[in-house]
C-alpha cells in the first residue's frame, strides 16, 4: 500500500508560506502578509489538507497536481476565462493551466490534491479504457455535484482514518470518482458514463460469483466469464472498485482464508487437522498456507484449532 504521511506546517510569513506551497503544489508565486497553517494527510496518490490563512495574499500558481478546493469567505480565484469565489462553490485546477487567487482577512481552505498519473490509472479502470484527464473548466458540472463534492470531502475528513490502509483506499476511491464525475472532462461524456455503470455492474457480478464459489476450484477466467468481461477487463474492474486493492486472485484467496479460519474455530482437534481443513479450501502446501494465514490474521492457524 502507498506510504501514508501526516504533516502540520506553520509559516509565519508569506515567504515561508510560498516555500511550503511550492513543495506541495508546484510553481507558486505568493505575495502579501500574514500567517499560514496547514494540516495534511494522505499518500503519494492524494492528500486532504485544511489550511488557515490570515492577512492578505495574492497567489499565481501553475499546479503540478489536480487540486480541488473550497473555502470560507475571502478566497477569490481566476483560471483562464473563469473566475469565482471558493466559498460559494468548489473549483478544480489542473496542471498546465495558470491559476490566480486573492485572499483577504482570515480564510479557511480545504483542498484535495490528486496525483495526475495515479488519477489517470484509476480512470482507466473506472471507465474501462485509457482516459486523458483534461477538464473543460474549473467549475463543478452542476450545483448538485458541487454539494456532492463538499459532502464527500467532509465525510472523508470526519470519518476516514487515513493512517489505516483500508480506510485510506476507500477515501481515495471516493475522492477520485468525484473528481472524475463532479467536474466535466472533455470528450464523450455519455460513453464514459455508460462504461462506468457497466464497470460497477461487472464488479458486482464478479464479487458475487467469487463469494458464492469459494469452495469450488474456479479460476480468474471463470470469474471473468461470470462477470461478462475479458480477463484484462476483469483486472481493471477490480483495480477501480476493490476498496482493499485486491486482484481477483487475491479476492479468492482472502475469501478462502476466511473460510478456513471459520472452520478452524469450529474444528475438533481430536478429529481435524490444520492440513485437512486447509485442504478443503484448496490450500495444499502447508508451509505456504501457514504463511498466508499468518499474514492475514497475525497468528498461526495451529493456535486457533480447538480453542
Amino acid at each position: 500500500m502507498d506510504r501514508f504521511f501526516r504533516s502540520t506546517v506553520e509559516a509565519p510569513t508569506a515567504a515561508h508560506a510560498e516555500r511550503r506551497l511550492r513543495e506541495r503544489y508546484g510553481d507558486v508565486a505568493l505575495s502579501g502578509v500574514g500567517g499560514y497553517r496547514e494540516r495534511s494527510a494522505g499518500d503519494p496518490r492524494f492528500a486532504v489538507s485544511k489550511v488557515a490563512l490570515e492577512g492578505e495574499f495574492s497567489i499565481q500558481a501553475d499546479v503540478r497536481v489536480v487540486t480541488v478546493g473550497f473555502s470560507t469567505p475571502g478566497y477569490r480565484w481566476r483560471s483562464g476565462e473563469e473566475s469565482g469565489d471558493l466559498s460559494t462553490a468548489p473549483a478544480l485546477f489542473e496542471p498546465g493551466k495558470l491559476m490566480g487567487s486573492r485572499l483577504t482577512g482570515r480564510t479557511g481552505v480545504t483542498t484535495v490534491t490528486l496525483d495526475l498519473p495515479a488519477l489517470e490509472d484509476f480512470a482507466e479502470g473506472y471507465y474501462g479504457r485509457r482516459t486523458r484527464i483534461d477538464y473543460e473548466g474549473s467549475r463543478p458540472a452542476s450545483p448538485k455535484y458541487s454539494r456532492l463534492w463538499a459532502e464527500t470531502v467532509s465525510t472523508v475528513i470526519q470519518t476516514a482514518a487515513l493512517d489505516n490502509d483500508m480506510s485510506r483506499a476507500a477515501a481515495y476511491q471516493a475522492l477520485a470518482i468525484m473528481a472524475l464525475e463532479a467536474f466535466r472532462l472533455r470528450g464523450d461524456t455519455e460513453s464514459r458514463s455508460t462504461t462506468a455503470r457497466g464497470s460497477v455492474a461487472a464488479y458486482r457480478r464478479a464479487t458475487e460469483f467469487v463469494d458464492a464459489n469459494l469452495d469450488v476450484p474456479v479460476t480468474e477466467a471463470d470469474i471473468a466469464r461470470a462477470a461478462g468481461v475479458s480477463l484484462a477487463e476483469l483486472r481493471s474492474v477490480y483495480a477501480a472498485h476493490s476498496v482493499a486493492g485486491w486482484t481477483p486472485a487475491q479476492h479468492l484467496r482472502s475469501g478462502r482464508l476466511a473460510s478456513v479460519h471459520v472452520d478452524l474455530l469450529r474444528g475438533d482437534p481430536a478429529r481435524d487437522t490444520v492440513t485437512s481443513i486447509a485442504g478443503r479450501w484448496g490450500f495444499t502446501n502447508p508451509s505456504k498456507f501457514a504463511e498466508a494465514y499468518r499474514s492475514m490474521f497475525g497468528f498461526s492457524p495451529r493456535t486457533v484449532l480447538g480453542r
